[in-house]
């Protein structure tokens, strides 16, 4: 064989190592991390449709009332069920949470937030996937529930 072609067999060696190099990298470094993505996404849906129903359940067997005008009743520092409303509010939200098995997949964070002040419900993330949604009227005021799990 002649230089020429000893060189023309090194230069296409080089070239399938780049085309293979460059193949591995799009399947491991690129098209690996979708999933990381649809993860998150479907995650925050999670979050989002469980507080969603979280909001709009009715507790309190004698007297119905649903889960946001509780949180309302907290707020104000009322009673509900011949129980403090944020007490209440919080063993209510334990049974809620372990029922639908919240409790048994992930560690969460319930909090209300209105204007400066923070109540936690339940306080186990600092850090995770969040949903909020904001209650209220003029006359009592707006406020915000959080779910947070991690």
């Amino acid at each position: 064989m002649k230089n020429g072609q000893i060189e023309m067999i090194g230069l296409v060696m080089v070239v399938i190592l780049i085309v293979i190099s460059a193949l591995l990298y799009l399947k491991f470094g690129i098209l690996g991390k979708k999933e990381v993505k649809q993860e998150t996404t479907i995650e925050t849906s999670y979050v989002i449709n469980t507080l969603t129903a979280l909001t709009n359940i009715q507790i309190c067997e004698s007297n119905p009332i649903k889960f946001k005008d509780v949180v309302s009743a907290c707020l104000n520092q009322q009673n509900i069920c011949e129980t403090e409303a944020c007490n209440y509010l919080k063993t209510q939200t334990e049974i809620i949470m372990g029922s639908i098995g919240i409790s048994n997949k992930y560690k969460y964070s319930l909090f209300i937030e209105k204007e400066n002040n923070r109540i936690d419900i339940k306080k186990q993330c600092d850090f995770g996937t969040k949903a909020d949604i904001k209650h209220g009227d003029q006359g009592v005021g707006y406020y915000t529930i959080n779910l947070q799990i991690c």
